[in-house]
């Protein structure tokens, strides 16, 4: 996809996404454990990765934002109750 955005952007298109969602769980607290078993390992949407890819395609970092997302500050308990907390998936808010 990254590739896909370098091909068809125009000189001075944006290209926005995300990175490190996966990352975004482990936050030193109680819920890592129940989020443990559905985060993948070597995320590809690691930062250095998209990164890289779109380094490869020609894009460049422009800058970078930080946001506390939906479901912040959920009891693991409720993280956990189905059908909220599926493998693969990042449980919602």
């Amino acid at each position: 996809m990254v590739a896909e955005a370098g091909r068809v952007l125009r000189p001075g298109g944006v290209f926005l996404t995300t990175v490190g969602n996966d990352a975004a769980h482990d936050v030193g607290s109680d819920i890592d454990e129940v989020f443990a078993p559905h985060l993948a390992d070597g995320p590809p949407d690691a930062a250095a990765r998209v990164t890289a890819h779109a380094a490869a395609a020609g894009l460049r970092p422009y800058g970078d934002a930080l946001f506390a997302g939906p479901g912040q500050g959920r009891a693991p308990r409720r993280a956990a109750r189905p059908p909220t907390c599926r493998p693969g998936a990042t449980p919602p808010g």
